[in-house]
């Protein structure tokens, strides 16, 4: 299977997200599907990171900042954190990683 680059750069977040500023992260879940009760998907955000704090983010990776990719990533955002406030207590803090912008992170060695 050939992983595609938007693929392989949200397996180097995930990797070492505190690269990008995420914290004492224990778990991540990469291309999450996120169903409502129907069965239906109602959000796919791209990365999914738990901190050892209690706090979720629900991330977006685009590899550019194209004005119409940032505007679906947005509500992709707004639809994950609808469904984490509908089905559970936690209210996901959000974020883009760009990768126009953080161009220089991915090229590290892990």
């Amino acid at each position: 299977m050939v992983k595609s680059s938007p693929r392989k750069a949200l397996e180097k977040i995930a990797a070492c997200p505190s690269r990008f500023g995420f914290e004492d992260i224990l778990a991540t879940i990469i291309e999450a599907n996120l169903y409502n009760r129907k069965g239906q998907i109602v959000a796919q955000p791209d990365l999914i990171l738990y901190s050892s704090e209690g706090d979720i983010y629900v991330i977006e990776y685009k590899s550019n900042g194209d004005k119409k990719l940032i505007e679906r990533a947005k509500d992709q955002l707004y639809n994950s954190v609808q469904w984490f406030s509908k089905y559970t207590s936690i209210i996901p803090k959000t974020k883009i990683i760009n990768g126009t912008n953080y161009k220089g992170k991915f090229n590290k060695k892990q």
